[in-house]
C-alpha cells in the first residue's frame, strides 16, 4: 500500500498501480476460492466511500518492472 494508491507486483516484476478518488484505499485479508477445492489466504483491495462522495473514480495503470537491486559496494 502506498500514499494515495496500491502497487501490485507480479513475480516477474511487472506492476500495476490502483488509485482512487472519492474513496479510501485499504487492503484487507481475504480468501481465494479459485481453481481446485483448496482455499488460499490472500488480500483484497477495498474502496470504501468517503463521506458524501457522489461516486468513486478509479484508475489502474501499468508500472514498469522493478529494477534489480545493485549489489553493495
Amino acid at each position: 500500500e502506498e500514499e494515495g494508491g496500491v502497487l501490485m507486483r507480479l513475480p516477474t516484476g511487472q506492476g500495476w498501480r490502483l488509485r482512487a478518488r472519492g474513496a479510501a484505499i485499504a487492503l484487507e485479508d481475504s480468501v481465494y476460492l479459485g481453481l481446485g477445492a483448496e482455499a488460499r489466504r490472500t488480500s483484497q483491495i477495498v474502496l470504501p466511500s468517503q463521506g458524501e462522495a457522489e461516486g468513486i473514480q478509479w484508475a489502474i495503470t501499468r508500472v514498469a518492472p522493478a529494477e534489480p537491486a545493485s549489489p553493495p559496494a
